[in-house]
């Protein structure tokens, strides 16, 4: 039962991410005004600044990064190697984005939210399964 959870975990947060992204960002670079989508299709100005700036720049890369947390947790059942390898995957991308070597923006605020959100996800992730063992 817990494999089937953890598999709809892995693609709700895909999902969310991606709809995030879909829906909050202008149209990615590599795609300029692709049938004349030339900005966000929801408009964040009516929130505050730094709760849009969130939501647009960094809510879709820790969902993302959970998804990969969890779907690491599916194979190899070490919360604490799940955390490394998504932690380690995050600082070279953002690396490689810093140098220009992959798309997007070097930005160590997602690093460190998703440091933080790795931690949360880790202690909920130890309690939820250890209540499933008394049950």
């Amino acid at each position: 039962m817990m494999k089937n959870k953890s598999w709809i975990f892995v693609f709700v947060t895909l999902f969310f991410g991606a709809l995030i992204y879909l829906l909050f960002k202008p149209p990615f670079s590599w795609m300029p005004n692709f049938f004349g989508w030339n900005k966000a299709i929801i408009s964040l100005s009516w929130l505050p600044s730094p709760i849009s700036i969130f939501i647009k720049c960094h809510l879709s890369d820790i969902l993302w990064a959970l998804s990969f947390a969890e779907m690491i947790y599916i194979f190899k059942h070490n919360y604490y190697y799940s955390f490394f390898i998504v932690l380690i995957f995050t600082i070279l991308l953002n690396i490689s984005q810093y140098y220009g070597i992959t798309m997007g923006t070097a930005d160590i605020l997602d690093v460190l939210f998703i440091f933080g959100f790795l931690v949360i996800y880790i202690i909920i992730s130890k309690e939820i399964k250890k209540d499933e063992k008394k049950i």
